[in-house]
């Protein structure tokens, strides 16, 4: 097959097994040339971020994309957008068509007729959403959408969350609110939108309060049991960084029957700060009863060695992966719940737990997912350990792994733990994925899988007799700055249709910006690729129905914001 025409990756770049590139355009020129394909059209939807609430990133209705199928998909529209997603595209069935909705950085939700490309609706032209600030790091342009919308399926409502700020402030200092709004799915009619105001309180009646200028609203929405959870971590304002300024972790509670009502509050770090919950953008995990997040680190010191005052365990819900109830009330500042923190020994002088707050590589980079039928809570972290923990009592189910490049221990370290300038982050979170045998009934194994940055993609496999969880294989494909923002799909578990999706970053200054990969997950071979003109930060493809929405959007300048469409041509 040819290399892509505009620098895609070609079979001379990389020895890997079967590559197909194909290049969805570049330049103006192959725009102008670009005419909209038809597709099969298919069937199924995609209501909440990485496909369901145990945030797996594995869907199973998948009919048409296999192995067999896959290198046959072609760009078929060219979504255009105002502005960048960070949010994963959202899919609804409506009046007999597919509607693929797009949540921008521009405070605007944007739902497209996925067969003819027509705009069905769009709420925030007219600013109902509210207006962005800009922020230059992290992010490096305006700031209004972040996380993932959710839609209930049932009362046809989508909830997002929005950042409405004065355009009259300073972006070093801006005066923000979010907004959390109700659109009906099928016709766009901004329904309900409320001001998450909230506050946690002490017994001794002193409160801390939920600063929006200070906030931003990175992880998935989480609907669950008529419940919805939204929360927040650090953003920084302007050319400032996340340090420069007070913040905290916040989880608001709402019943989607009642949003005016004042929600359930908890902050993760009422007595000190930091704590954000931001998981490279994966929502919370919830089952039936939980709903369970992780807490990155507190700003408690800036040294590179723990001073010998420093705690050996959180002072709240820090660098801590830790559950709350779905309907019971939020515990209250001081009281205890079940958490997780690595606290083992790491150095005569400190542990792991110590390192990771001082060193800014601990958890809250990837959210946590849930393994099926196994009580087992799978989650990475910064520096690549991957820990699989009981999801009762929060207590690892195995040792912590560091499976990921490691490097040679210190004489005096008991443990290894990358630092700061070398971490491989696990961004997002692992996509899981329980087989079906031949008789129908569950495997009894399932498979994991990441791909960090700066480091290789790689599967491990959960055995559930045994409850062992074990590193099965590393990819030959090239370790990139980002990694791999992952999903999969199936027909009902068959492994032999599962098809392993991964959108990854180019290096720097790379044309084109970005690849999407489909990958066999039974051997982590290419079945083949397509080269995309940019590299949304930390979002997955949304595949289903025969169709991968992929976002193609940066801040470089000159960028076409856009959401490219790829499907099996009639």
């Amino acid at each position: 097959m040819p290399p892509s025409s505009c620098g895609g990756l070609g079979r001379a770049t990389i020895a890997v097994a079967l590559i197909v590139t194909a290049a969805p355009g570049c330049g103006d020129g192959e725009e102008e040339r670009f005419r909209p394909v038809p597709v099969v059209p298919g069937v199924g939807e995609v209501l909440t971020g990485r496909y369901d609430n145990a945030r797996t990133g594995a869907y199973g209705a998948e009919t048409l994309l296999t192995p067999k199928s896959a290198s046959a998909l072609t760009l078929s529209r060219k979504l255009t957008l105002d502005g960048e997603l960070y949010a994963q595209p959202l899919v609804l069935e409506s009046e007999g068509r597919a509607l693929v909705m797009a949540a921008t950085m521009e405070d605007s939700v944007l739902a497209f007729d996925a067969d003819s490309g027509e705009i069905a609706w769009r709420v925030g032209e007219q600013r109902e959403l509210g207006t962005p600030a800009f922020s230059k790091r992290n992010v490096g342009g305006n700031n209004g959408i972040m996380a993932t919308p959710v839609i209930d399926g049932t009362t046809r409502a989508l909830y997002v969350v929005s950042r409405d700020c004065d355009p009259q402030f300073p972006p070093e200092a801006p005066h923000c609110v979010f907004h959390l709004s109700r659109i009906h799915a099928d016709s766009g009619a901004l329904e309900e939108q409320v001001e998450i105001q909230g506050s946690v309180r002490f017994a001794n009646g002193s409160t801390v309060q939920f600063e929006p200028s200070v906030q931003w609203n990175r992880p998935a929405l989480l609907l669950a049991e008529g419940e919805l959870f939204v929360a927040f971590g650090s953003g920084p304002n302007g050319d400032l960084h996340e340090e420069d300024f007070v913040y905290h972790g916040w989880v608001f509670r709402y019943d989607v029957g009642d949003l005016a009502s004042a929600p359930d509050v908890m902050c993760t770090t009422p007595a000190g700060r930091g704590g954000s919950v931001w998981q490279g953008g994966a929502g919370p995990a919830a089952n039936d009863e939980f709903v369970y997040f992780a807490g990155a680190n507190g700003i408690l010191s800036n040294s590179v060695h723990p001073p010998a005052d420093f705690p050996a365990e959180p002072m709240g819900q820090e660098d801590s992966v830790f559950k709350l109830p779905i309907h019971a009330p939020f515990p209250a500042p001081g009281e205890a719940i079940p958490q997780y923190a690595d606290t083992r020994p790491y150095r005569a002088d400190g542990n792991v737990f110590q390192y990771m707050e001082t060193g800014d590589v601990g958890f809250g980079s990837s959210g946590p997912t849930l393994l099926a039928e196994a009580n087992r809570l799978l989650i990475g972290s910064k520096p690549a350990l991957v820990y699989l923990l009981d999801a009762g009592d929060l207590s690892p189910a195995r040792e912590p792994m560091s499976p990921f490049s490691e490097l040679s221990l210190q004489p005096d370290h008991s443990l290894y733990l990358h630092g700061w300038w070398d971490i491989p982050p696990i961004y997002g979170s692992f996509v899981f994925f329980r087989p079906r045998a031949s008789d129908g009934s569950l495997a009894h194994y399932g498979f994991a899988y990441a791909w960090p940055s700066k480091d290789r993609l790689a599967s491990f496999r959960y055995d559930y007799d045994s409850d062992t969880f074990e590193l099965e294989r590393t990819s030959d494909l090239p370790a990139l700055e980002g990694g791999g923002n992952l999903v999969l799909t199936s027909n009902d578990g068959d492994e032999e249709s599962a098809v392993l999706w991964a959108l990854t970053r180019a290096p720097k200054q790379a044309s084109p910006a970005g690849t999407l990969w489909a990958i066999d997950p039974r051997t982590l071979a290419v079945i083949a690729s397509w080269s995309i003109p940019a590299w949304s930060k930390f979002t997955p493809p949304t595949v289903v129905g025969g169709r991968v929405y992929v976002p193609s959007t940066s801040n470089e300048p000159g960028t076409k914001q856009q959401l490219l469409m790829f499907g099996l041509p009639r």
